[in-house]
């Protein structure tokens, strides 16, 4: 689908931060506290990267141009950061990530 678009929307707000997960890593982050009742962890990857940024590595995965980027506008109160601090799930659980960003994008394109 990705490969034949023509446009790809990104949103006016190039400042915006998500912290991506690898959809494995975020499974085996739950399954790592599943047995930890009555506990809160946050299961992230501290991988930050601006959403431009993650349109910008897609179309060059995809050999495409930065030129089919399509600016959308923003919702209204749209958050400028997605990110939580996993320090909890690493100290208590020795639990990180194992698929490196860069890696689990190429295998999903």
């Amino acid at each position: 689908m990705l490969r034949q678009a023509k446009n790809f929307p990104s949103m006016v707000m190039v400042g915006i931060f998500v912290d991506w997960i690898h959809v494995s890593d975020h499974c085996s982050g739950i399954d790592a506290v599943g047995r930890k009742i009555g506990e809160v962890y946050n299961i992230g990857s501290k991988n930050e990267v601006r959403n431009i940024d993650m349109v910008k590595t897609i179309l060059k995965l995809l050999c495409k141009n930065e030129s089919q980027i399509k600016f959308v506008k923003d919702r209204l109160g749209h958050d400028w950061r997605y990110a939580i601090d996993n320090t909890k799930i690493q100290n208590k659980l020795g639990w990180i990530t194992s698929v490196k960003f860069e890696e689990g994008l190429k295998e999903l394109i």
